[in-house]
């Protein structure tokens, strides 16, 4: 009724006026953020431009180096590339892949060490964007094999949670393990039980025929876990016993010599069980050895072992224990 009025009309009038000198500066505003964004923009692509062509092989090189690694205690030659390692890094302030791999190799005997590199090269990882790189995945498989403890722990754990928050089809084998493997250490056997079947199918992709002997630490973790898993809804023996059967008879990686000493427990083959226990605990990772401890004497005595949940070891008066 009162738009008629002129000084209504003033009003609304100072009103236009003041949005179209806002909408002016900040139009100005954008151009200079674009003129000023252009130039580096184009100098950022020139970079990327000359770095581009190296980023395979450079990937590629470091497959190859991880491959003279071996995960694995008792190898021959594990001190000796850990002792090359080391010197490299000494030499070298941004050799950040060494750290990571001798991070790993340490997990392996000197689990303080090992923490050292992964709290050393952690934000290095970050500041150059290779968390999500096979680098990255290398340094969260280090955590874990050196028991994910302190500080170190909880932010490795952050980072698996963003693993488990990228689309499916960006979760590799690796990273799928990598995923359940911390949801065991948390107690999360439902979360635990999808992202080892994720990953199990994710495997079971590159072999067509599924006719191919596994040794994977994939496929060793999946098994133990449906054989000694604490919760009813997701231990499943016979699904253990048709993984164990797809990788090689005789040896292979700890994690699979592990689940083979659950599945002879699980048969009552207890003599089996000890000295599959045995042979594994030469091999497997420092921190899991009070665990690995703890389960020999329950086959000793001839008991079944299950994974602790951490509220059960928690209230455990006295004894901060080890998970399992």
């Amino acid at each position: 009724m009162g738009a008629g009025l002129p000084e209504i009309q003033a009003a609304i009038q100072r009103q236009l006026n003041d949005a179209i000198k806002v909408q002016q500066r900040e139009n100005e505003d954008a151009r200079r953020k674009f003129n000023e964004w252009k130039p580096q923009q184009e100098k950022v692509e020139g970079l990327y431009g000359k770095l581009r062509p190296h980023l395979k092989p450079w990937m590629r090189c470091y497959h190859e180096l991880r491959g003279y690694l071996p995960t694995d205690r008792q190898a021959s030659d594990h001190e000796t590339v850990l002792q090359i390692l080391d010197a490299e890094i000494t030499g070298r302030d941004d050799f950040h892949e060494g750290r990571v791999l001798a991070a790993l190799g340490a997990a392996y005997g000197d689990v303080s060490a090992a923490t050292h590199h992964l709290d050393r090269v952690g934000d290095e990882l970050d500041r150059y964007a290779l968390s999500y790189t096979a680098i990255g995945e290398d340094f969260c498989r280090a955590a874990l094999a050196a028991g994910m403890r302190g500080e170190l722990g909880a932010k490795v754990s952050n980072f698996i949670k963003g693993l488990e928050r990228l689309d499916i089809k960006q979760h590799t084998p690796v990273r799928a393990w990598l995923i359940a493997s911390c949801c065991v250490q948390q107690d999360r056997n439902v979360d635990a039980k999808k992202f080892f079947e994720r990953g199990l199918r994710k495997l079971d992709a590159y072999d067509k025929n599924n006719d191919t002997v596994i040794d994977n630490p994939l496929i060793g973790d999946a098994a133990f876990f449906y054989l000694v898993s604490n919760s009813d809804q997701v231990r499943n023996p016979a699904k253990a016993e048709e993984l164990i059967a797809k990788t090689p008879p005789q040896g292979g990686c700890w994690e699979v010599v592990r689940a083979r000493a659950a599945l002879a427990a699980e048969k009552g083959d207890w003599k089996k069980a000890v000295q599959l226990l045995d042979e594994c605990a030469k091999r497997c990772p420092a921190a899991l050895d009070t665990a690995v401890a703890g389960q020999r004497k329950a086959y000793a005595a001839e008991r079944k072992w299950l994974l602790e949940g951490r509220r059960k070891k928690l209230n455990r008066p006295g004894d901060a224990g080890e998970a399992g």
